[in-house]
């Protein structure tokens, strides 16, 4: 019995340090098309990422991106420094977004009401 626990043991930690080292071996500069056109079907206008972007998954599942340029068209116009977004878990792994904290800094934004 105590080694199937020891076993176990082993197992969470290796999947916890994953976790934690896997994000950082990604290179996510390469998918910025892939974040952007994501982000733009989200906020249904143009979006472009065009500075670092970082993905942390420990403690919490976290996105930072950088010089973040909103294109014409939609309800927000201008550009973003700075942006990162913290996300609740449990909608996650349902496959879910469900942000529970978002820091906007830097940059210019203009916001136009939407007509009724």
């Amino acid at each position: 019995m105590r080694d199937v626990l020891t076993g176990l043991a082993i197992l969470l930690l290796l999947c916890l340090t994953g976790a934690l080292v896997a994000p950082h071996l990604v290179d996510w500069d390469s998918r910025r098309a892939m974040i952007s056109a994501r982000l733009s079907d989200i906020m249904g206008q143009p979006v472009k990422v065009e500075g670092p972007i970082s993905i942390e998954l420990l403690p919490t599942p976290t996105l930072k991106l950088s010089h973040i340029d909103l294109g014409t068209g939609g309800v927000l116009q201008g550009s973003i420094g700075r942006f990162r977004l913290r996300l609740a878990v449990p909608p996650l792994l349902r496959g879910e977004l469900r942000v529970t904290e978002a820091l906007l800094q830097g940059g210019d934004l203009l916001i136009r009401p939407t007509e009724p």
